[in-house]
């Protein structure tokens, strides 16, 4: 998982390890070190860097493995060559639960 900016300066290599099946994009954490979390630049400045793992990924056939956050992501992903998909995360999908349940109770 590639969590840091640091990791992308070694991402060729890291890729070509035996024993790295996958490559894998860890948002949030990336995000945070990039100085990107939470700010409008945040999902274009990761696309670049999935854009990177996937182009890495291939190069070495290895899998590419991503975790996005809806459904429009999957598919893009998907359509692009991402063989493993994660969608969204157990916080994101809870907050999304209560939101929707929230919203028919008060009608």
């Amino acid at each position: 998982m590639l969590e840091t900016a640091r990791a992308f300066d070694d991402l060729d290599a890291i890729a070509a390890m035996d024993g790295i099946d996958a490559l894998m994009l860890g948002p949030a954490d990336l995000a945070q070190d990039l100085g990107v979390f939470g700010k409008p630049e945040q999902v274009k400045v990761l696309d670049q860097k999935r854009d990177l793992i996937l182009s890495v990924a291939k190069k070495h056939s290895k899998t590419c493995a991503l975790l996005v956050s809806n459904v429009e992501q999957a598919k893009k992903w998907k359509e692009a060559g991402a063989l493993l998909l994660a969608y969204s995360s157990d916080a994101e999908i809870l907050l999304s639960g209560f939101s929707e349940a929230m919203a028919r109770i008060k009608k």
